[in-house]
């Protein structure tokens, strides 16, 4: 096998030499040699697109992916404590390129996470984190409480005992 991954693209021709004792033999290929390095394709994750997304069921993650080949492009989604490819957890894999999927986050742990993803070519592959962290809480959210009262009704006569009927959320 020959790596020709520090060869320069180009045309060539391939020269070979066989040397026996003190005999030499030589012969170059009739035809040119065509290197090529395909390019790699490129993933961006989009979102979040700040610090201030906080998400408890659902997020939406968005990427940009494209390949200068335009070969077929499969997407691997992923979260992270950090912006680098250690301790990844598997988000979704075999994704087609649609440039967003919806993730179910209600039974994921609480806390600031990255969201990076991977592009693949089938050959070349490309990786990428979102520039910010989502957050993920899964804290209830007070609500004002709401009491709504059925009796007395407005401007109801009271003697001295009243039968009071009310309902709070």
């Amino acid at each position: 096998i020959w790596n020709t991954s520090e060869i320069e693209e180009g045309e060539y021709y391939l020269l070979g030499v066989a040397t026996a004792a003190s005999q030499e033999e030589s012969d170059y290929t009739s035809e040119l040699l065509q290197i090529e390095h395909p390019d790699p394709p490129v993933i961006t994750i989009e979102t979040p697109q700040s610090e201030s997304d906080v998400v408890d069921e659902n997020y939406i993650i968005q990427w940009h992916a494209s390949d200068p080949d335009d070969d077929e492009l499969t997407i691997e989604l992923y979260y992270s404590s950090n912006d680098d490819w250690e301790n990844l957890i598997l988000i979704e894999d075999q994704l087609s390129n649609t440039g967003e999927y919806q993730w179910d986050t209600t039974q994921i742990e609480a806390g600031m996470w990255f969201i990076c993803g991977s592009v693949n070519d089938g050959e070349l592959e490309s990786y990428d984190c979102s520039e910010y962290s989502l957050e993920i809480d899964h804290t209830e959210t007070n609500h004002v409480p709401q009491i709504t009262i059925y009796s007395p009704t407005t401007f109801e006569e009271i003697d001295d005992v009243v039968n009071i009927q009310w309902s709070a959320i």
